[in-house]
């Protein structure tokens, strides 16, 4: 905008006068921005009264017109401390027992406490060199989890904690306490973990880092030297002929194995291949022959070709085993004397047997020295079990999914006997248990709740919608003007406001609408098991007209309910329901909702003044109120027409008057004044 000088000429305060002679027009904008605004905060009002309705209408009511919203279980356990017990509405209604027998627990290594040799710190940076008890070692190796970790006399507390945790291992040194820990990132067996010594070096690499177990010093300590054991008994094992002979080794040595340090799985089995030879191989031909000149007669006499190559199949059979006999004979004769053993098999047997000797002495050796320098302790990984109705279930959680049951164990509930077993490591039975009750039946509490909730969100939202339908009228109030808001304080102000936007949905067409469906679904019967059902027959009601606050006559009660003190003394009709006829509560209430869900279906579609959704005509508010903007910015230009107007004529003026002062001064020049 120009700069306007004006009243130079005239002396007069023109910018005033101006204003004041707009003033009348500027009166008429305020009503059209008053009225706009009023229209925006309507919109807002809907929108903000919209998400209210369409979460009572999506969330409440489109989930309890489903059955599912009604079958809410509880399971109750005899000892709480010992499991807890969530259940859905598939559980099986009823009582279980159910025994603990062991926890799921992940496998950790408490390190055994490091020193360095000398004195001093031991920190991440400290090398095995350097560590108490090291002794000199070549390049070797451990293995965990399946992966080689090489180690050396330079290998760092710090590298080879990182080492453990890129084989999938939490692994952290505690300078602290100068110890290494290890565990397995998940509870359960399968996540357990254990070191392997791959040779003496590797046995000696653990012992100065503080990872080795009396468990490590085991068969796994000692891999090559069990591998040597067992390359020999197992050569022993293939020797059918030895029977005597490996039953005398396994008495030799195994029987004074110190710990089972070579364990059980590595106990020699004896070959049956010649018991009772000499009896069963004439016995044996003579079934052969017999069999044989019966399918011949078979095969003769068949006339399904089909059939006669069945036939023919088995004596190729019958063959086969002919020749398996032969050889079975010819071995016989090969292997035994009249004292049961070759002097061929003795000479093998002596061999084997000496090397598998060598092989013990060696791994007793080093589980000797192993033992003594085992200073970590090993919890291992479990999977947690337990006994559900006689059936056995583990989880490598304390947690079991089981037919609708979510079951949290938290205790073990072992006798005496189950006590004693799993001090020594044994496995645990059924009858090692002391059992608990599970017990389930209809949540007669969460159907409650549920349905109570469903009530809760309903009276607020239509006591809410009764007052704003019923607000006293505010027509008399405009919205202030920034002039009007200057003399006010901002208390006063937001009065002014609240009572204009108090009264916007004032006897509105569309919330009146909606509020007469919902009353109405409300107000309704529905038939169950061929008897009419209201909601007052389970004790829910409204108050009474003249009881009833104002906008509070559409409020429902529960009777008997103790957060509601208006009905709390009455008897609680909707839990005896629930306790005595579940189904014909749920059938009440699946039809109560369903009713309502589809009439507020049919007001919330999409039509040409409202969105879907929407239960308001929100696309004719926004055509109506750009109509009110576009008013504005008419009435605006029209405005600053009339103001230039009134510029211009004052300034036509101001060059008149100053056009005559020029020729009167020029008059009083040629008159000599």
């Amino acid at each position: 905008m120009s700069i306007r000088l004006t009243g130079m000429a005239s002396g007069l305060d023109t910018e005033s006068m101006i204003t004041d002679l707009m003033s009348a027009y500027s009166k008429t904008k305020q009503k059209k921005v008053s009225t706009a605004t009023k229209y925006s905060w309507k919109m807002d009002a809907w929108s903000s009264l919209n998400k209210k309705i369409s979460s009572l209408y999506t969330k409440q009511l489109g989930n309890l017109r489903f059955s599912d919203a009604y079958k809410s279980k509880k399971t109750t356990v005899s000892d709480s401390s010992k499991a807890s017990v969530i259940a859905s509405s598939s559980a099986v209604t009823g009582s279980q027992k159910m025994a603990v027998a062991q926890m799921a627990q992940a496998g950790y290594l408490t390190g055994g406490k490091l020193t360095k040799e000398g004195g001093g710190s031991v920190t991440s940076a400290t090398k095995l060199s350097e560590l108490s008890g090291y002794s000199a070692i070549g390049s070797t190796s451990i293995e965990v989890n399946g992966k080689t970790i090489a180690i050396d006399e330079n290998t760092t507390v710090g590298s080879l904690t990182s080492s453990l945790a890129n084989a999938g291992l939490n692994a952290n040194f505690d300078a602290n306490n100068s110890r290494i820990f290890v565990s397995a990132k998940e509870s359960g067996e399968a996540s357990d973990f254990n070191f392997t010594a791959n040779s003496t070096d590797g046995l000696k690499a653990l012992a100065c880092f503080g990872l080795l177990t009396d468990s490590t010093s085991a068969r796994n300590a000692y891999k090559a030297d069990a591998d040597l054991y067992d390359s020999a008994t197992g050569a022993l094992k293939n020797n059918a002929d030895v029977a005597a002979r490996l039953s005398e080794l396994e008495t030799s040595i195994k029987g004074t194995y110190e710990k089972n340090a070579i364990a059980a799985e590595t106990a020699l089995q004896k070959n049956k291949f010649y018991d009772n030879i000499k009896d069963d191989l004439a016995g044996g031909a003579a079934v052969l022959d017999s069999l044989e000149a019966d399918l011949d007669a078979q095969i003769e006499a068949e006339t399904d070709e089909d059939k006669k190559k069945e036939l023919e199949a088995d004596k190729a059979a019958i063959a086969s085993a002919r020749t398996n006999l032969q050889t079975y004979n010819d071995n016989s004769a090969k292997a035994l004397d009249s004292d049961g053993i070759t002097a061929e098999a003795t000479a093998q047997l002596t061999a084997k047997a000496a090397a598998a000797s060598s092989a013990y002495n060696g791994g007793m050796s080093a589980y000797t020295a192993g033992t003594a320098s085992a200073t970590a302790v090993k919890q291992k990984g479990q999977d947690a079990k337990i006994y559900l109705n006689g059936a056995e279930f583990t989880s490598t959680k304390n947690s079991f999914d089981i037919n609708g049951l979510t079951i949290t164990v938290t205790g073990t509930t072992l006798n005496d006997a189950g006590k004693a077993k799993a001090a020594a490591g044994e496995e645990i039975s059924e009858d090692d248990c002391n059992t608990l009750d599970l017990t389930t039946d209809v949540d007669v509490d969460g159907v409650y709740n549920t349905i109570k909730n469903f009530l809760k969100e309903y009276n607020t939202l239509i006591k809410e919608m009764d007052t704003l339908f019923n607000a006293d009228s505010a027509s008399k109030y405009d919205v202030l003007s920034d002039e009007e808001k200057d003399a006010m304080s901002d208390t006063e102000v937001e009065a002014w406001d609240k009572k204009i936007k108090d009264s916007l949905l004032r006897r509105d067409s569309d919330l009146d609408s909606v509020i007469s469906t919902l009353k109405t679904g409300m107000s309704a019967t529905y038939q169950v098991n061929g008897k009419s059902y209201s909601l007052a027959s389970f004790g829910i009601s409204t108050m009474s007209y003249f009881l009833a606050g104002d906008n509070e006559k559409g409020v429902y009660h529960i009777d008997g309910d103790p957060d509601d003190p208006d009905s709390s003394s009455n008897a609680d009709l909707l839990k005896a329901a629930i306790a005595s006829d579940p189904e014909g509560v749920q059938s009440f209430f699946t039809q109560l909702a369903s009713n309502m869900y589809s009439e507020l279906a049919k007001k919330s579609g999409t039509t040409s003044m409202r969105s879907f959704g929407n239960f308001y005509n929100d696309k004719e508010m926004t055509t109506q109120y750009s109509k009110y903007q576009t008013a504005i910015s008419d009435y605006e230009t029209k405005l600053n027409n009339i103001e230039d107007k009134y510029y211009k004529q004052f300034s036509k003026m101001e060059t008149a008057l100053t056009k005559l002062q020029s020729s009167t001064s020029a008059l009083s020049s040629l008159l000599g004044s």
